[in-house]
């Protein structure tokens, strides 16, 4: 480190008060008394609740964003070229991609690789 500088703007070279000066500062940092009171959190107006998002994807939304893909390019972490989801997607490939969707939506996880 070139310089460091104190609380009241001076710079110090010295390795050991720079050391100091840094662990004071993230002592200042983490141990800040919170200000925000109760009263303010409650008169936070809460958002509307868009239940809509709760909602498993169909095979229609699903089809949707395959179309949506852009042939040519490299394939993504599932090694699947866009090409073939789309032309996949004209046979049962579709109903068996949307099972696994559903599968991830209900669980919440990706199967390792897919992420």
């Amino acid at each position: 480190m070139t310089g460091t500088k104190s609380a009241s703007g001076d710079i110090i070279t010295d390795r050991s008060k720079q050391m100091e000066r840094w662990a004071e500062h993230y002592q200042e940092l983490y141990t800040r008394e919170n200000t925000i009171t109760n009263a303010a959190i409650g008169s936070i107006d809460p958002h509307p609740v868009m239940e809509e998002l709760d909602v498993p994807p169909s095979v229609e939304e699903l089809s949707k964003a395959i179309d949506s893909l852009t042939c040519g390019r490299a394939p993504g972490s599932d090694g699947i070229p866009p090409e073939v989801l789309k032309v996949g997607k004209r046979s049962e490939l579709l109903r068996h991609l949307h099972g696994v969707l559903l599968q991830c939506w209900e669980e919440g996880t990706v199967p390792p690789g897919h992420a």
